[in-house]
């Protein structure tokens, strides 16, 4: 065997080792993934029926409110200054993101699974992509000078009352900031976007392109939170064994039933996301731990293409069935008191389809003998 083959063997097996290293931890996660996923949704559940229970809406200051779980409506003013070295814009609440120019490396698998191939893309990215790790030389990304970054003010008020920074952090800003009359290298798209040419080469790469969101003063605001004096703040309260931490705001006028809604369905938006992810983290895992088999099935033809389809078949069938068991020991550890009578129910209704007969053929009884009816010779 002559030093190419035997350096393309040794990095083979280093990829598959590295394969099922990979597998085995992502196998592993998917697990914790879909069961703390679990629980945080019924925690939410739970603090949504709270909120249900306790809240008042109000139309001003009442000490007769104090200590209360409150929802309120009013206009939001602040002399808060907020921004950086390029925007400075009086607002309670400003959402900068920032995105780099950047080189990223995308692997493919050749069809026999013997070889793999790396080309480069020039992205732009939220996130700082690490060119250090890249099998290819000449695509090198500069550090990221600049992140992405929310700006809170102090405090602000919405008629009677005084806002602090944890109601104000759930606010999400919907607003562009048009920028204009800028100094400097900088240009300006469609009035939202900076370029700042970080470090001008031929390529771009290294170029940010920055965009702020923010909460213009005087916005209408409707706010969920604990009534402290004249003061909104998180309402806390440990009740069982979960604490529920509380502060829900949105732009405009809101009603505390709509902002509940809102609430579950991200919730369960958010539920189902994380679901989708586990079992994709699963699957991805099982795979992994699989590659060595498809490896050595790769070297027949046949039985390359087969087995390789077979295998994800079964990764697929076996990570939903996992997926499904998660879910549901999760919900009887967190919510026994739903899903054990739905498992109980289930499992009758699985019983009775057995034993009634429809799970498969009928057990037909012999037809009865004629005692007239004289019996066939023997």
């Amino acid at each position: 065997m002559d030093v190419a083959n035997i350096a393309n063997s040794t990095n083979n097996v280093k990829m598959g080792c590295g394969a099922v290293i990979f597998g085995s931890v992502a196998f592993i996660l998917s697990f914790f993934i879909l069961f703390l996923n679990e629980a945080n949704y019924v925690k939410n559940i739970r603090k949504a029926n709270f909120i249900k229970s306790n809240v008042v809406s109000v139309n001003s200051y009442d000490a007769i409110n104090n200590n209360k779980l409150v929802h309120f409506s009013g206009n939001i003013t602040t002399n808060a200054v907020l921004g950086d070295n390029y925007v400075r814009v009086n607002t309670p609440v400003l959402d900068r993101t920032v995105k780099m120019y950047q080189w990223e490396e995308r692997s493919h698998k050749s069809s026999s699974g013997h070889s793999t191939s790396y080309r480069y893309e020039k992205v732009w990215s939220e996130h700082e992509i690490n060119s250090a790790h890249f099998r290819r030389s000449g695509h090198d990304n500069p550090p990221m000078p600049l992140k992405s970054k929310d700006f809170i003010a102090n405090s602000a008020k919405i008629g009677d009352f005084t806002i602090d920074r944890t109601v104000l952090n759930v606010i999400n800003p919907v607003q562009d900031l048009y920028l204009n009359n800028l100094k400097g290298r900088y240009s300006i798209e469609d009035g939202t976007v900076i370029f700042i040419p970080n470090r001008r080469t031929n390529n771009g790469i290294g170029d940010l392109k920055i965009s702020y969101k923010y909460v213009p003063v005087n916005t209408q605001v409707s706010v969920i939170a604990q009534q402290m004096n004249d003061t909104l703040t998180a309402f806390s309260t440990l009740k069982g064994k979960a604490k529920y931490v509380i502060a829900l705001a949105e732009t405009g006028s809101v009603s505390a039933e709509t902002m509940i809604k809102h609430f579950e369905d991200s919730n369960a938006k958010h539920a189902w996301m994380m679901r989708g992810i586990g079992l994709l983290a699963m699957f991805i895992g099982l795979l992994c731990l699989a590659s060595p088999i498809t490896t050595l099935l790769s070297f027949i033809p046949i039985f390359g293409y087969l087995g390789n389809k077979t295998i994800a078949l079964l990764a697929i069938i076996v990570s939903i069935c996992l997926s499904a068991i998660t879910i549901a020991v999760a919900w009887i550890a967190v919510r026994p008191e739903i899903a054990i009578p739905v498992v109980i129910a289930a499992a009758g209704a699985i019983f009775f389809y057995l034993t009634s007969g429809g799970g498969g053929s009928k057990n037909i009884p012999p037809a009865p003998i004629n005692p007239q009816q004289p019996m066939p010779p023997v």
